[in-house]
């Protein structure tokens, strides 16, 4: 902690220089070569205005860290929105409980300025370079993010309107607010720190498909899974997060939106406009077509096609889907 609390005064001494560059590109097509870093906006001032100008601050809830990368790379790549992909904003909430962070007033700029720099990373190098750690960079511990390009749009830039800047680490999040007992201080903290709202987008898919995937994590994905044991433990997995996200929505209520993945993928531009309408950021139709091309050619996941089915299962995960009104439209054999 000692060793951070250095690193984080140094850089502050810097970025009061105007010594800190920062890799932006300004180009709205990001090309397949690398792009030249161009300079911060000279001083603190600068910086802190470009974060000051932010109007909300988005989390996600999920089942499934594919799903919800695939999501934050859709409005990463909206002129207006930063969203970086898998940040753990919940993982790495000490570090801006800094003592020196607090004194200074700075926990809010270090927060967006780390979701900045990520976004802009992740845009430049993609998948060359998926441990962005090694430049001080904290990130979630797990088996590496793919990075989801969308060509032609704005990932790891704006148009100098910066609105909306987050976490897509959905499942992530879900799972950790469950393991802290459904103790949600941890949020209104960070309501506090950004000072703006704080709102969520709930990732829904299939249910079947969400416990294979967490099935799955554990074993090799080109394997049909048959093991009762792995499936049962997903399936307690699975509805502990839907519980825990539950109490969310009820206590945030409309700062919380549902967005069902199949939505995404079979009509993109209207759940595209829900979105952007519930950010309170244009939706133009560029954007629209842009992002929107991508979408259709993904195809739904079937997970649930790589896990042997008891029945018996089968009927527990559909007596407790019946529990949570957004889970009643989903059967084994629907999208």
């Amino acid at each position: 902690m000692a060793k951070r609390n250095l690193h984080w005064n140094k850089i502050l001494q810097k970025l009061n220089k105007g010594q800190v560059t920062f890799p932006f590109i300004r180009s709205l097509h990001i090309q397949d070569g690398s792009c030249p870093p161009e300079r911060l906006p000279e001083g603190l001032t600068r910086l802190n205005k470009l974060h000051d100008e932010v109007k909300t601050f988005i989390m996600f809830l999920g089942y499934s860290q594919p799903i919800d990368s695939l999501t934050g790379a859709i409005l990463d790549a909206h002129p207006e929105i930063l969203i970086p992909q898998q940040y753990d904003v919940l993982g790495n909430w000490k570090m801006f409980q800094d003592k020196h962070l607090q004194q200074l007033g700075q926990q809010k700029y270090m927060l967006f300025f780390h979701l900045q720099y990520l976004s802009t990373f992740q845009a430049l190098f993609r998948n060359q370079a998926s441990k962005p750690s090694q430049f001080w960079l904290w990130t979630f511990k797990d088996d590496g993010v793919y990075y989801n390009f969308v060509p032609g749009a704005w990932q790891g830039n704006t148009n100098g309107k910066l609105k909306v800047i987050g976490d897509s680490s959905g499942f992530v999040t879900s799972k950790k607010l469950h393991e802290n007992h459904r103790n949600f201080s941890i949020l209104e903290e960070i309501q506090t720190v950004v000072g703006i709202p704080v709102k969520f987008i709930h990732i829904i898919a299939n249910p079947f498909d969400s416990i294979a995937s967490i099935a799955m994590r554990r074993f090799d994905s080109t394997i049909k899974i048959n093991d009762t044991k792995a499936v049962n433990g997903a399936i307690k997995t699975f509805f502990a997060l839907v519980d825990t996200n539950e109490e969310l929505r009820k206590i945030y209520g409309n700062s919380v939106l549902d967005i069902f993945s199949q939505d995404l993928m079979l009509k993109p531009k209207d759940a595209l406009r829900k979105i952007c309408m519930f950010l309170d950021v244009e939706c133009d139709d560029k954007y629209l077509e842009t992002v929107g091309n991508v979408l259709s050619e993904v195809q739904p996941s079937r997970t649930r096609d790589f896990v042997e089915w008891k029945m018996d299962d089968k009927d527990w995960i559909s007596t407790e889907m019946k529990k949570f009104a957004f889970l009643q439209s989903f059967s084994f054999d629907s999208n």
